[in-house]
């Protein structure tokens, strides 16, 4: 069976999707914007896809509870501080420690709201009642004037995976999917992975932001995501992977 996204237990073969080869999300050069001139926060916008709610379910949906703890947090957030008498002992970093993240220092990092409530019964109004700062849409080029690019999946992968790595900001990528992309491009090098609860986002940010190390890092990572998707993921390199793909 040929899919192109496929979750990790699953043994389909995996093929491009057409959205990308058809550049339906696409990334426009004539609107990049240089990294020293993008906002230093997270950006998403979309609607609540990904699973439909009923009796007040949304509430464990990807989307719902990553936006939510990123926006409406209902539990703790964790940030990393050095201590004053930082050390490294035995090779082992022992000048930090976890600090309970004050909303004050991490509400500026992110600018992340759902466009639109779908996907539910008669908890709609609850979930609206929730997400109360709902916001227009936004052309796609409102994106590129972000460092950071928050990518989930939908009802599958996400389409706008490509032209993320094509604007020089950072995607954080969070994906239960596999595509036929995983062996060429490499987390940490062309993108940042992200766990499933999504809670280490607070202290990524803070690191690439406050940390001399990190501005230079996430500022990499951008580039090089941009560089290795003008060689690896065009349409002629589609071409010869289904080429190949067929021959086999």
């Amino acid at each position: 069976m040929f899919s192109m996204s496929r979750p990790s237990s699953f043994q389909d073969i995996a093929v491009p999707s057409p959205y990308y080869y058809e550049g339906i999300s696409q990334f426009d050069a004539e609107t990049s914007v240089e990294w020293n001139n993008k906002k230093p926060q997270l950006y998403w916008r979309g609607k609540t896809t990904g699973g439909h709610s009923r009796n007040g379910t949304w509430h464990n949906l990807q989307r719902q509870r990553i936006i939510g703890n990123l926006t409406h947090p209902q539990s703790p957030q964790y940030l990393m501080q050095p201590k004053n008498d930082s050390r490294c002992i035995a090779g082992r970093s022992e000048g930090w420690e976890v600090q309970v993240a004050d909303r004050s220092q991490i509400e500026g990092y992110f600018n992340t709201h759902f466009m639109e409530i779908v996907d539910c019964d008669e908890d709609c109004h609850d979930e609206q009642m929730f997400f109360d700062d709902i916001a227009e849409p936004d052309p796609a080029s409102e994106a590129w004037k972000y460092r950071y690019l928050l990518d989930m999946d939908g009802h599958a992968y996400s389409g706008r995976f490509y032209a993320f790595m094509r604007s020089k900001s950072v995607p954080f990528k969070l994906t239960f999917f596999r595509e036929w992309h995983e062996d060429v491009l490499v987390p940490w090098v062309h993108y940042v992975p992200i766990n499933k609860d999504g809670n280490e986002i607070p202290e990524l940010i803070r690191f690439f932001e406050e940390d001399p190390a990190g501005q230079q890092i996430a500022r990499t990572i951008g580039e090089e995501g941009q560089s290795w998707a003008a060689r690896t993921i065009r349409n002629d390199d589609i071409d010869v992977y289904m080429f190949r793909l067929f021959l086999e």
